[in-house]
């Protein structure tokens, strides 16, 4: 796993990965249009340290927004 910890000499390492989730073609059309959405969706997970957050594109406004899903 990748939240495990880890052994460097004498340093005890964690890695604790934010992934942000934008899915084609709702949040979309364009590959640099999902990426954005991804990116923006990637910086909420990282605000909230869920580790992941899919994007929302809001009441209908445009508003950037991510959604991040409650841990397991």
């Amino acid at each position: 796993m990748v939240c495990l910890p880890f052994q460097i000499g004498a340093l005890t390492l964690t890695v604790k990965p934010s992934i942000g989730i934008a899915l084609w073609p709702g949040d979309g059309e364009s590959a640099e249009r999902l990426i954005d959405h991804a990116d923006a969706a990637m910086y909420c997970a990282k605000r909230q340290r869920s580790g992941h957050a899919f994007f929302d594109q809001g009441g209908g406004d445009g508003s950037r927004k991510a959604q991040a899903s409650p841990s397991a």
